[in-house]
């Protein structure tokens, strides 16, 4: 029941966000990024009550990349990223949750979070091994030390 309930309310945020997105066609850049990260922040909510409440992680997993999309490259879309890649790996979908890591590591680089970029390439090697994608898992454990060093040097 709570699950058709929070289906309906996520339905009628979309119609109404998708309907002040349309407005906001003839406004400036800024307001249409601002109705881009308010809609992150709802389907990132959203996700997270999505896997806590019925552990549909899968399902989690794809809204939190929508959203991470949606924000572009912000320290939320590397949160929002980090999640779905752990909410991919405990669906058992590895290779999403790897491609999700990456990514994640990617936009920190991007936004000059070395630390957080590290932790992401050394978690998404981990997964990478574990599916016995070993090329990936090395090259994804070299990027990760060395910015993990590199970061360390900073401090």
């Amino acid at each position: 029941m709570v699950g058709k309930r929070m289906w309906g309310a996520v339905a009628i945020l979309s119609l109404v966000i998708g309907a002040e997105g349309s407005e906001l066609q003839g406004q400036s850049l800024s307001a249409n990024r601002s109705a881009d990260l308010e809609r992150a922040e709802l389907l990132s909510e959203y996700a997270v009550q999505l896997a806590n409440w019925q552990g549909d992680f899968e399902q989690a997993s794809s809204l939190l990349r929508e959203a991470a999309e949606l924000r572009g490259e912000d320290a939320g879309a590397v949160k929002a990223l980090i999640q779905a890649g752990h909410f991919a790996y405990y669906a058992g979908r590895e290779l999403i949750a790897v491609s999700a890591l990456r990514s994640a590591g990617e936009v920190a680089l991007a936004t000059g979070d070395t630390k957080t970029a590290a932790e992401a390439f050394l978690a998404a090697a981990w997964v990478a091994h574990g599916e016995g994608e070993i090329p990936t898992a090395r090259e994804l454990f070299e990027r990760g030390q060395s910015l993990a060093q590199a970061a360390q040097t900073v401090q």
